[in-house]
């Protein structure tokens, strides 16, 4: 840990704390798996497991025209910060965010830094 982490790190939650938006974020849990019976050869879905937990963003942004290429930026994407601090999990790929009533699945993920530590995690959204 560095001096910037002491700083940023909190510094980061804080402002996301002040300016965000909390929203829901939910996970499908990984030991949500069909099953097979060999003896009757049928096989059963399980029941959808998932965990839902309440974090808050930094306020959602568009990209800008010019990012958008129909490919890895889609028209209706948007961006947003994750803080590290405070945070049982880390966030990840196809975790569903509820802003508003409308859900959206994190397609993008990278962490940020705030010297040698992440400080929090940009996320790109896609509806």
């Amino acid at each position: 840990m560095t001096v910037l982490d002491d700083e940023f790190g909190p510094l980061t939650k804080e402002l996301i704390d002040e300016f965000g938006k909390p929203v829901s974020l939910r996970r499908r849990n990984e030991d949500s798996t069909d099953t097979f019976d060999p003896v009757t050869g049928v096989r059963s879905a399980a029941a959808t497991a998932e965990t839902t937990k309440t974090v808050t963003i930094s306020p959602p942004a568009r990209f800008k025209e010019e990012q958008i290429n129909g490919d890895s930026v889609k028209q209706g994407d948007w961006k947003s910060i994750i803080a590290k601090q405070g945070l049982s999990f880390t966030p990840k790929l196809g975790d569903v965010l509820i802003v508003d009533g409308s859900e959206g699945t994190i397609v993008s993920i990278g962490p940020l830094y705030s010297g040698v530590d992440v400080a929090g995690w940009k996320i790109q959204v896609r509806q």
